[in-house]
């Protein structure tokens, strides 16, 4: 059986920040560098790592003087005006951080998995459970991220070996292109990112005096892990996407896993799992801002005490004590204001303006305001933690509450795009269509004719407006591109340019070009599947003959910024009532540059 002794090992310390450090670090942080560095970025994140070793030795000498967490030395030792001023300052950063890791795990969640549901709902219930997980302690919390640590970072091992086999190191440079001052800068965001490290000043209540020096060497460690793992994803990311189209993305590590095409189509989206994998991190992270959120308005309150190892009274008799969860409740009130004012306000650029000048100056001034205080009491935090991992099993659930029901949807296989004269069209293919018995009319009809309109953005809506089922686009395997299409270097760029903002198809969907799509379409009645997974099949069969990488759409984004590649994509045409691969079209360091017949 677990001990409740209001203790935790050095090794649970470890794991507890790494997963404070790792959510928000590798999620955001890489597009932030590399609009900042460019490739220098590896250099900011080495140059952050030391800034906040160095942050963490400043709050190890200030540990010597303590005996217990900030909050309860203010109220022992510090006038009532100056620990009250302090304590309302230290809770409202804590908010702070808690809301907006609660709207980016919101966000991520609401874009990568139930795009159709409300943002207000997912954020009141990962709020909710959240609420509910911290009042297990934090032996519980630290329990569970023991055991979920290796669950976690084997996979995401995994695919960082799966994501590194696509790496261009063309792409990995140039390197010293922006000044020491620049890289200084980008190294001051790193260290940003990484001031859950302040949250150690709490910790020594839960540790044993002799065990102190060994709780430092554990944060220290997983710190530069982090670190590592930050240096290492940034090297993939870049060898990946390039620094410009890095800088673009908000979550370059979710769409890094759209990305891969894996054969055979057994798993289509690899981002769900990176996704499982953030959901525990940004979990973490917003649960341990709210746990000493709740903690500092508890006692900030008329009558607040420092909580005491032993039982109270009320909690002997089985009592609730109702003035922890008023505060707990509106703890998790201004939270979600904070949140939703970040999601509709949009103003993660505040966010960064605000650690930049408020919240790094306080993080480190405030500590040297409590230098002075003399021994505290110890705070009691014991309770169970397998109702954490009941918490965490639930919110999954969200992954399932999308507003679309999955009969009222049709899901295309391919998307073809198109020219005539005047008009861009456009079409999907459904798999409806190679069994005619369970053809839909209304979809049939539709599908027999390409819509069109004046752009690409105007023909997907008139085509999308006639389907009878709302396209659910996640298992996409093929866009197909004219060439009349591709040719008209204005409508083409639009075009990319529209899928990279809306993100309607999986990154990893193939690319192929044709002279008209219809060509394509004429042959579709006499394969034995439908023309998308037929296209699909036809081009990995024969990738290897060829002597040609098949690319995605994920990598035609992001060269359209990078324009760094001459790129070669499949040219299908149908002779003799039969798809042929002879050519490959060419995109020239962004541009199309026409045919180009296959040697031999």
């Amino acid at each position: 059986m677990f001990s409740d002794n209001n203790r935790i090992s050095t090794r649970q310390i470890f794991r507890l920040f790494v997963f404070d450090f790792i959510g928000m670090s590798t999620l955001v942080l890489p597009g932030v560098l590399a609009q900042l560095n460019g490739c220098d970025g590896l250099f900011a994140i080495v140059a952050g790592g030391g800034l906040s070793s160095v942050y963490l030795w400043y709050l190890a000498r200030v540990m010597r003087e303590m005996d217990g967490e900030p909050t309860s030395y203010m109220k022992k030792s510090l006038s009532v005006w100056l620990s009250v001023v302090l304590g309302v300052l230290l809770l409202m950063h804590c908010i702070i951080e808690a809301g907006y890791g609660a709207y980016v795990f919101a966000d991520v969640m609401k874009k990568s998995l139930v795009g159709e549901e409300s943002y207000t709902l997912i954020l009141v219930l990962i709020l909710l459970v959240t609420a509910y997980a911290i009042r297990s302690g934090i032996e519980s919390r630290a329990r569970v991220y023991e055991v979920l640590f290796w669950i976690l970072f084997v996979p995401l091992l995994i695919m960082f070996v799966i994501a590194a086999n696509d790496v261009d190191f063309s792409y990995m440079g140039p390197f010293f292109t922006h000044s020491v001052s620049s890289v200084a800068d980008g190294g001051f965001e790193v260290f940003c990112y990484l001031t859950p490290l302040f949250l150690v000043l709490f910790f020594p209540a839960y540790v044993k005096q002799k065990s102190r020096k060994k709780m430092i060497a554990s944060v220290y460690a997983a710190l530069w892990f982090a670190v590592i793992v930050l240096l290492i994803m940034y090297m993939i990311l870049l060898g990946n996407f390039g620094n410009r189209a890095l800088g673009t993305m908000q979550y370059p590590a979710v769409i890094l896993m759209s990305n891969i095409h894996l054969r055979g189509g057994f798993v289509k989206r690899l981002d769900a799992f990176m996704i499982a994998i953030w959901f525990f991190t940004l979990f973490a992270l917003v649960g341990v801002f709210l746990f000493y959120a709740e903690k500092i308005l508890y006692q900030l309150l008329p009558g607040g005490k420092n909580e005491k190892t032993e039982k109270t009274s009320e909690q002997k008799k089985g009592r609730m004590d109702w003035k922890k969860w008023g505060t707990l409740g509106g703890v998790l009130v201004l939270t979600f204001l904070v949140a939703e004012w970040f999601c509709y306000g949009n103003l993660t650029e505040w966010y960064i303006a605000y650690m930049r000048w408020l919240g790094v100056p306080f993080l480190v001034l405030f500590p040297l305001l409590i230098l002075v205080v003399g021994k505290a009491k110890r705070k009691r935090t014991v309770v169970n933690g397998i109702l954490l991992v009941l918490c965490l099993a639930g919110t999954m659930q969200l992954t399932g509450c999308g507003a679309t029901e999955l009969e009222d949807r049709c899901f295309p296989m391919m998307a073809a795009v198109d020219k005539n004269d005047t008009q861009i069209l456009f079409s999907y293919g459904f798999p409806e269509l190679s069994q005619k018995e369970n053809t839909d009319l209304a979809e049939a009809k539709v599908n027999a004719a390409m819509s069109s309109g004046a752009n690409f953005a105007e023909a997907l809506h008139e085509y999308e407006g006639q389907l009878s089922k709302t396209a659910d686009c996640n298992h996409m395997k093929v866009l197909v591109i004219g060439q009349q299409f591709a040719e008209d270097e204005a409508h083409f760029t639009e075009m990319l340019s529209y899928l990279r903002e809306k993100e309607l198809y999986p990154r990893n969907t193939y690319v192929c070009f044709t002279d008209t799509a219809d060509d394509l379409y004429a042959i579709e009645e006499n394969l034995p599947e439908d023309l998308g997974s037929y296209i699909e099949a036809y081009l990995q069969n024969h990738e290897s003959e060829k002597q040609i990488r098949l690319l995605n759409l994920g990598i035609l984004l992001d060269e359209q910024l990078n324009q760094r590649q001459v790129l070669q994509f499949p040219y299908l045409t149908v002779r003799d009532q039969a798809m042929v691969w002879e050519s490959n079209y060419v995109i020239d360091h962004g541009e199309p540059a026409g045919r180009k017949i296959i040697d031999g």
